[in-house]
């Protein structure tokens, strides 16, 4: 039995894989989109049906109209969760917390992947592409290095030198994608927590890599995540290696779902500057 929204999770299993798509309650399109993966049980083999949990995650809002459709979509689905968040962008950080220390409590899980409603995900290969051995300080994504912290202001990304004092950021990956072992999960939400939230700095990825670099976890670059529009991932001979790919418009989701489906070259149909 899966958890409805908000319930706390009455399960049995252990699952091997835990993913939490980070989503809005506006953004109904993007999850129509993304639920013609993740509804498709019936190629993923029965081990993947069984061990791998997966939930859409929106924050809360006081709009009357989103709460009642999303209460009425989590009916229809029952693939929704609420997190105990207000619905902001510079909030992210504080749901990825909420998320990690939800999942410790309420699921037994080996690994975590925290990715983005945004991003195609090749759901057996992934999964199968997760250590079938529970290891311990594993951090795996797409991984930058020598990312500058960006001072502006006026930046989306922006962090004050009172929250980082640093220049550069150490390797991190991509908030598109980054699978956590179990350990590592809860390192992170209880860390996090412990800080006060003007401490904590709103770019969740970084974030979360400035904790775990403090316990000197380093992260894996993952060769078979790619995010869009990076060119590698369009290239013929990467067709059977791209496993996650993220930055996507809906369109260009839809687009590459229906690729994968029928065997053509990932970024096949889609029209862009970068190609």
């Amino acid at each position: 039995k899966r958890p409805a929204e908000n319930e706390t999770a009455q399960v049995s299993v252990r699952f091997h894989l835990a993913v939490f798509i980070l989503s809005a309650g506006t953004y109904v399109g993007r999850r129509e989109i993304a639920r013609m993966m993740w509804k498709n049980h019936e190629s993923w083999g029965a081990d993947v049906q069984r061990l791998l949990y997966y939930k859409f995650v929106c924050g809360q809002t006081n709009i009357s109209f989103v709460n009642k459709a999303i209460s009425e979509e989590n009916a229809t689905h029952g693939d929704l969760l609420i997190a105990k968040v207000e619905e902001d962008y510079q909030l992210l950080t504080e749901k990825v917390l909420w998320i990690m220390n939800w999942a410790v409590e309420n699921i037994e899980f080996d690994y975590l992947l925290k990715t983005d409603d945004d991003t195609f995900i090749n759901v057996p290969e992934f999964y199968n592409s997760v250590p079938s051995t529970n290891q311990t300080k594993f951090y795996r994504g797409y991984t930058i290095r020598d990312a500058l912290v960006r001072r502006n202001t006026s930046d989306k990304w922006y962090v004050s030198r009172t929250v980082y004092k640093p220049d550069y950021y150490p390797p991190y990956n991509r908030g598109n994608g980054y699978l956590l072992s179990n350990d590592l999960v809860s390192l992170v939400g209880r860390k996090g927590l412990a800080m006060k939230q003007q401490e904590r700095m709103t770019v969740e990825d970084t974030f979360v890599a400035v904790l775990l670099s403090e316990e000197n976890v380093k992260p894996q670059h993952d060769r078979h995540v790619f995010a869009f529009p990076f060119r590698s991932a369009c290239l013929p001979q990467n067709r059977q290696n791209v496993h996650l790919l993220g930055g996507l418009g809906e369109g260009e989701l839809r687009q590459v779902i229906i690729n994968f489906r029928n065997n053509d070259a990932v970024c096949a149909h889609i029209e862009t500057q970068y190609w």
